[in-house]
């Protein structure tokens, strides 16, 4: 009678519930993966920025004291000049005959 009808349409109503539950519960699981690719693709995208970053700073420094090495030469070799010049126009003060080995160097030389 009434109890078994009553019975049975609670217990399909129970069972659609169990299946929007479940259906749920699929979805928040499908959700939660997508989320997660999700990170780690923001984390991979992240880390290249940084190793990307990282190159640009190794080379920025590689440049930088390439330059520093560079200007390092360049004064040497302006030093290496002004001696040069002192040593060639004291012989040339002294009137002694200036011994330089390299034309070019003495043609560069003005005497004040």
């Amino acid at each position: 009678g009434q109890q078994g009808c009553f019975g049975g349409v609670v217990g399909l109503e129970f069972e659609m519930l169990e299946r929007e539950a479940r259906a749920t519960e699929e979805c928040q699981l499908e959700l939660a993966r997508a989320q997660e690719a999700a990170l780690g693709a923001v984390r991979e995208a992240a880390a290249r920025q940084e190793a990307r970053a990282e190159r640009a700073d190794q080379l920025r420094e590689e440049v930088e004291s390439k330059a520093q090495r560079d200007q390092l030469q360049v004064d040497r070799a302006k030093e290496e000049f002004r001696e040069v010049k002192e040593l060639f126009c004291t012989s040339v003060a002294a009137g002694v005959p200036p011994k330089t080995s390299d034309p070019a160097t003495a043609a560069l030389i003005r005497c004040e």
